[in-house]
């Protein structure tokens, strides 16, 4: 898994030489630079709060959207990640 990241942080930089833990690096300044552009909302912009985290993982363990991603996630690590985003 962490191979295809490094291929889409190569593309995204033009970096195809770029060796795989930077060209992740790479790839998601760039993702964070993009949202940054593009002026994307933090999620507390549409009402989510940091109380609201772990009942949102919980309805997401439920849902059948969680199947498709590429690394199983543990609820910590979903945790701390939607917290990145209110």
């Amino acid at each position: 898994v962490l191979d295809w990241y490094a291929d889409i942080g190569r593309l995204l930089v033009a970096g195809p030489e770029l060796p795989a833990d930077r060209a992740i690096a790479r790839g998601c300044e760039r993702v964070e630079a993009l949202v940054a552009a593009l002026e994307i909302p933090r999620l507390s912009s549409w009402g989510v709060r940091d109380d609201d985290v772990e009942r949102i993982v919980g309805l997401a363990r439920s849902s059948s959207s969680m199947r498709g991603n590429p690394v199983a996630l543990s609820d910590q690590q979903l945790i701390a990640t939607l917290r990145s985003a209110v």
